[in-house]
């Protein structure tokens, strides 16, 4: 699937014939955006490559068929060397050149062909240094037949840095290959689309699949017509997650009586977060299992019924849920538990409702643990103590716990050392990416599809 930035496609879509430069080092992926863009405009493409043969091109990128006819596809590097008339041949033959006449005459003839044509150069370096004629006058010739003729036309440059063509084109976007957390992240850079206010200057994007796919800010998925959560199957050894890409990267799910820890940074919106647990909350309500939680400081037991009832049912949550708060009063919510008295006092009324639903249900029991309410609530030493003796009974009990991590906590260190899975969930430019610590991964983005009526989670590798 290929997704562009909206300022990128508003910018070419205005009329008159538009000029973006692409740049970026080796490996950015700056000729997959740029057939990306051919194939997104939906018009007819021109690929004049310096890099990559018809063959290649339409091996390594299948999709870019419809939009870029193989007599399209031009070899922009082999010398012209006789003059041929543009009628007489292909113009994948025409196009080899030793001047700038040469290269600005074919080029017309093919573009007076088609409507609205896009016009990819890749590499605009590698032309010029087969053209014997100033690089500034030859830049400004072609522009100028771009504007003529109402050609979009995109530039692919070789060097990342400011040159004179940065000002000459309207739009320029600079492709970015880093590596934050020793894990690689792909950025476009947003510097300039000329008439066109840049909303977000920075976004990720993947090359998955030999396709540019962009990613905006994460967002909340509203549902108008929710449907019933069906369960993904468990293997002999995991529970699945809920979330098919998670099973993928756990090799079949969470292990049974295991402690499964995620992390958010400060920059990341819970929501995130909360969309991936709920998969492996709705997994679980639909096998008929039985999920205890304690809740984060701050956390609405009501309002996390109001988004899970839809999609596992108001009798299934009042039967098989417990969320613990503490410092409330009793309450006619069968669903929720007040946690009250001493640290041991707390600790055995919730073993009681873990053994209450357990004998239930007959069946393993899922608990999540906001470890910012435990640590609080109970203190650094008792909270390593219970989540320790915690563990230990998991491995007994074949249950599923499931915690979080705030950033700050004191027993974060102590509890890492338990758990058998450790994922960190991070923010970049609104995008809400994930990895993993161990298993050791790279960033996925965090994605919601919503296509079957209910609030999938999907991971989407940076590759």
């Amino acid at each position: 699937m290929i997704t562009i930035p909206d300022e990128i496609m508003n910018f070419l879509g205005k009329k008159g014939g538009q000029t973006l430069l692409i740049k970026g080092r080796a490996g950015s992926g700056k000729t997959i955006l740029s057939l990306s863009l051919i194939k997104a405009c939906k018009n007819n493409g021109i690929y004049l490559s310096t890099r990559v043969r018809p063959d290649d091109l339409y091996r390594d990128c299948p999709w870019i068929k419809d939009q870029l006819s193989k007599s399209n596809i031009v070899d922009a590097t082999n010398p012209l060397k006789e003059r041929i008339a543009v009628q007489e041949r292909d113009f994948s033959e025409v196009i080899k050149y030793g001047s700038k006449e040469d290269f600005l005459v074919a080029l017309y003839e093919r573009v007076a062909q088609l409507a609205h044509p896009v016009v990819v150069i890749d590499s605009w370096d590698a032309v010029i240094s087969n053209l014997h004629t100033s690089e500034e006058r030859m830049e400004k010739a072609i522009i100028e037949l771009c504007k003529e003729t109402q050609t979009n036309l995109i530039l692919v440059g070789e060097h990342p840095e400011e040159t004179k063509l940065d000002y000459l084109m309207d739009g320029v976007i600079a492709l970015e290959r880093t590596r934050i957390d020793d894990r690689r992240l792909r950025v476009i850079h947003l510097v300039k689309l000329r008439g066109v206010e840049i909303h977000q200057p920075q976004y990720v994007f993947t090359l998955e699949d030999g396709m540019f796919r962009s990613f905006g800010r994460f967002e909340p998925r509203h549902i108008d017509n929710p449907k019933m959560w069906i369960p993904l199957p468990d293997s002999e050894k995991a529970f699945s997650t809920g979330c098919e890409n998670l099973d993928e990267i756990l090799k079949g799910g969470f292990k049974r009586g295991s402690l499964n820890l995620f992390e958010e940074e400060l920059d990341v919106s819970r929501t995130a977060e909360g969309y991936l647990w709920r998969c492996c909350l709705f997994n679980f309500l639909a096998q008929d299992r039985g999920v205890v939680l304690l809740a984060g400081e701050g956390v609405s037991p009501q309002k996390l019924k109001e988004l899970s009832v839809p999609y596992v049912g108001e009798e299934v949550w009042n039967r098989l849920v417990r969320i613990g708060v503490y410092d409330i009063e009793e309450t006619d919510e069968s669903y929720i538990i007040s946690v009250k008295g001493t640290s041991e006092e707390r600790y055995a009324t919730w073993k009681a409702v873990l053994s209450e639903l357990k004998t239930k249900t007959g069946q393993p029991i899922q608990d999540y643990t906001a470890l910012d309410t435990l640590e609080f609530r109970s203190g650094v030493e008792n909270t390593i103590k219970k989540m320790g003796r915690g563990v230990r009974e998991l491995k007994n009990s074949g249950d599923l716990q499931i915690a979080l991590l705030k950033p700050g906590l004191e027993v974060s260190k102590q509890i890492i050392n338990l758990a058998e899975t450790y994922f960190r969930v991070r923010s970049m430019y609104g995008t809400a990416l994930l990895y993993g610590v161990h298993p050791e991964t790279g960033f996925y983005v965090i994605e919601v599809d919503s296509s079957k009526g209910v609030p999938q989670t999907k991971l989407v590798p940076i590759v």
